[in-house]
């Protein structure tokens, strides 16, 4: 009889509601009052007609007039007459507004309004708000002030600062594990009677149960006249039933100060929204500064909680614009200093690292910049797990352009210790190999030279530079035991420095018209010598543009030039006017070579005979 009388009243339901259950008008917080006025009139019209429709089924079925629940079909704003009791029942709802620092909204979703002014709303929702408005379909609003909320609840129950009891009005009830249940959405009028839930757990107040999933929407639990639990959409995937307290035993344990201040205040998050909610009129600079102080801050909230537009990566978008800007703007050196490691590795972002290591170039020089790339760009290219060729291409040509300029400059020792770091990264790359045989050169190893350059083919945009190399290195194989003196080509001043008994350097000018070397008196009384013959230091005559003077003749022991040592040179010791510290190479020394004077090319070769 029972399993007859059950069959009989779903027969019934079916028929009722095939054409009423699924209607699609919605309460739209932007209708004007007058237009919610009509689909409410529109939805109580259907919901009366949907009753009385039952009513008669149930009836001519001599089933009781008691219709549980879970067979009311609730809506919006709307009432819903039970045909046992002849009372009604009244679901509110209205739009929650969280609106965060610098008047931003955070958030906005729709919410259940229960008797006492309770609402029930996902925790994550409500992240960064110092201020939560409710605007109730009526048209009217309220502040929500204080509330339920334990650190770790994914849902949390607040209530308003200020309500309104209306007679019939829904409340808020403990969930009742074996009575009916049904589930109404408050997005549309979609309603789903006689739920079953499968077994959850308990969290807090509430009952944490899986989502059916046929329920997408945020809506609400019905029991009896009462709100038991809620859905929230796309916010959460499970059904959350309450469990706690109702009526005067609920006692709010929070309000929305403390939880913005345990959840928010002085946090990562804070910092980005107040740097967001900046003006136009505050400056680049300033824009980025906030920024940065909001990456030197720990973050308060879940990486999964926290608003999309307050991510790392969102807001690292933004400060590499800013950065752009001010590198466009001229104030690079200042952008260096305020990103400082630690920063630009919290941001992540090696575009942005590339984008600056050009400033760091010209204000802190070439090895702070490859510094810069070999630590901190080597872990934002690990951080990010994808090669990026642009690092390794700014790489080269930094260790290119550095290795470039110590060899321009002759700075032979430095320069080997770069050529041996730039080797170690690109052992086969062309321009660094000719810099290494261009680097022998200066140090007077043609052999070395030769070697070098011969190990690799290079490509055609670099064929002039192998070849003015291939020649330097041919012209000094020919002058293998040449003394060869190099001075600016077309000057007909040839200097060259000599070492004088393997202790003293001494600056020469060759002069074909100097019969003997002569040397400066301090250089010879440095080297202790003395007069050859007769002990005067008046022994010879010497015509000078200034006159005849006298000249003492002393013997050098040894006198090399380039690696070549010549025993036993005679020399006079004049101080030349005009000439402090300076000797004349003479024919007495040159003699003793083949001398081949090209003053177009700027170069002496002496062959010793």
């Amino acid at each position: 009889m029972i399993l007859a009388m059950f069959c009989l009243w779903i027969s019934g339901f079916g028929f009722v509601f095939r054409d009423s259950l699924f209607t699609h008008d919605e309460s739209k917080p932007e209708l004007s009052a007058a237009e919610r006025e009509e689909v409410q009139n529109k939805k109580n019209s259907k919901r009366k007609e949907m009753a009385d429709r039952l009513k008669a089924v149930l009836d001519d079925a001599n089933t009781p007039q008691d219709v549980s629940s879970d067979a009311k079909p609730l809506s919006n704003e709307t009432e819903v007459q039970k045909s046992a009791q002849d009372k009604s029942v009244i679901l509110r709802t209205g739009w929650v507004s969280i609106i965060g620092p610098g008047g931003r909204q955070m958030a906005k979703l729709q919410a259940a309004l229960m008797g006492n002014g309770w609402i029930a709303m996902p925790t994550r929702a409500l992240y960064g708000g110092s201020q939560w408005t409710v605007s109730r379909d009526d048209g009217s609003t309220a502040e929500i002030a204080s509330g339920i909320w334990n650190k770790g609840r994914v849902v949390s129950l607040w209530q308003l600062a200020s309500f309104t009891e209306h007679e019939g009005e829904a409340s808020l009830a403990q969930w009742v594990a074996d009575a009916p249940l049904a589930w109404m959405s408050i997005e549309s009028q979609k309603e789903i009677l006689d739920i079953q839930l499968m077994p959850g757990s308990r969290q807090g107040y509430f009952v944490v149960c899986p989502l059916p999933l046929d329920i997408k929407e945020f809506g609400v639990f019905i029991q009896q006249e009462s709100i038991v639990g809620w859905s929230f959409g796309a916010w959460l995937d499970n059904v959350y039933l309450w469990n706690g307290p109702v009526g005067s035993r609920i006692v709010a344990n929070s309000d929305v100060r403390n939880f913005y201040d345990q959840t928010f205040a002085n946090g990562r998050e804070e910092k980005f929204a107040l740097a967001l909610s900046m003006k136009a009129n505050n400056s680049s600079l300033e824009r980025l500064k906030a920024l940065v102080d909001g990456f030197s801050r720990q973050p308060k909230l879940p990486l999964n909680d926290t608003p999309d537009f307050l991510r790392v990566d969102v807001v690292g978008k933004l400060l590499k614009q800013l950065a752009e800007e001010l590198i466009h703007q001229g104030q690079g050196a200042q952008l260096v200093d305020i990103l400082n490691d630690d920063i630009l590795r919290e941001i992540g972002d090696i575009k942005l690292l590339l984008d600056l290591i050009p400033v760091i170039t010209s204000t802190q020089g070439i090895e702070p910049a490859i510094i810069k790339l070999e630590t901190l760009g080597k872990d934002l290219v690990e951080k990010g797990g994808v090669d990026v060729p642009a690092v390794n291409e700014l790489h080269l040509k930094l260790y290119q352009d550095w290795l470039q300029s110590l060899v321009t400059v002759k700075s032979l020792v430095e320069a080997a210790q770069v050529l041996a770091k730039a080797k170690a990264y690109y052992p086969n790359d062309p321009y660094v190999h000719l810099l290494g045989v261009e680097l022998a050169l200066l140090n007077g190893d043609w052999q070395g030279a030769e070697r070098l350059i011969s190990m690799m083919e290079y490509p055609a945009a670099m064929q002039d530079r192998y070849e003015l190399l291939a020649r330097k290195i041919s012209e000094l194989k020919g002058d293998e035991g040449t003394v060869v003196i190099r001075f600016v080509a077309g000057s007909n001043r040839i200097p060259v420095t000599s070492e004088l008994n393997q202790s003293i350097r001494q600056s020469f000018l060759v002069d074909t018209g100097a019969s003997l070397v002569t040397i400066p008196s301090a250089t010879a009384e440095s080297l202790g010598l003395r007069p050859v013959r007769g002990g005067h230091w008046d022994s010879h005559s010497v015509s000078t543009a200034g006159g005849v003077i006298s000249a003492t003749e002393v013997l050098i022991e040894t006198l090399e030039i380039e690696g070549w040592v010549e025993n036993n040179v005679s020399a006079l010791v004049i101080d030349i006017p005009d000439q402090p510290g300076v000797g004349l190479l003479g024919m007495n020394y040159l003699s003793r070579f083949r001398m081949d004077l090209n003053t177009r090319e700027g170069k002496l070769s002496l062959r010793p005979k």
